[in-house]
């Protein structure tokens, strides 16, 4: 089992979010319980992509439990949900263009997109970005590792 998934366990807010009790990221094998996560969350706190992660087997073949994060890479991780669709593809392109890597999704009613930041890049730029964003009502955005 080089390739597997990763299940993260999702505590539901009051308001219903996140959508989903349960995200599950690839990952690969690098040892006995440790994997190296390979996908950028939607959901999930507090990991990133390149992330060393400890994981319990379940019953399942090639999907394993979450349990800690034993080497951070560096990397961040954010959320977007688009509230007016027009902005998708300009937003995408802001961060194809600062070399960031993303992943669309779907949840019920929320069209997402998850970011992957390099550890290098200035944080405040993209920061700025969204902040300008949100304030015109066209996203809301969640700093899941930062």
């Amino acid at each position: 089992m080089n390739e597997c998934k990763v299940r993260f366990e999702l505590e539901i807010l009051e308001d219903g979010f996140p959508p989903v009790g349960v995200e599950t990221l690839n990952a690969r094998l690098v040892d006995t319980n440790t994997f190296e996560l390979d996908n950028t969350p939607f959901f999930a706190k507090s990991i990133a992509v390149g992330d060393i992660l400890r994981c319990s087997q379940t019953k399942h073949d090639h999907i394993v439990q979450f349990e800690e994060v034993l080497s951070p890479s560096g990397n961040k991780s954010i959320s977007i949900i688009f509230i007016d669709d027009d902005c998708k593809e300009e937003i995408y392109q802001f961060f194809k263009q600062n070399e960031c890597y993303c992943e669309y999704g779907e949840y019920g009613e929320f069209n997402m997109l998850a970011v992957s930041i390099n550890p290098n890049f200035d944080y405040s730029k993209i920061a700025f970005y969204l902040d300008k964003k949100e304030e015109l009502g066209k996203i809301s955005y969640a700093e899941l590792c930062i």
